[in-house]
């Protein structure tokens, strides 16, 4: 599956770098887009908000991560943000 999030400032993430997300083995970082620049991400790169990123893997482990880069938020959760995209 191949999805596109947009890093919320509620994030946990913002501030740390991809190394330190703790996302599991199968969902990698393809791209980030951010203030409309495309960046290959290595390990170094630090999520910020607004940050747009685009998921690669299996279903369990891309649902994963977006949850690290979109959590939920005072209980009220959407399947998805207007921002978000699944291919």
């Amino acid at each position: 599956v191949l999805e596109h999030v947009v890093v919320s400032p509620e994030s946990e993430l913002v501030g740390k770098r991809l190394r330190e997300s703790g996302f599991p083995p199968q969902a990698l970082v393809g791209t980030v887009v951010r203030e409309g620049s495309v960046i290959v991400p290595h390990g170094d790169l630090a999520f910020e908000a607004g940050d747009k990123v685009t998921l690669i893997g299996v279903r369990a482990d891309v649902d994963t991560a977006k949850n690290k880069l979109r959590p939920i938020v005072s209980g009220n959760h959407k399947e998805s943000n207007a921002n978000d995209r699944t291919l």
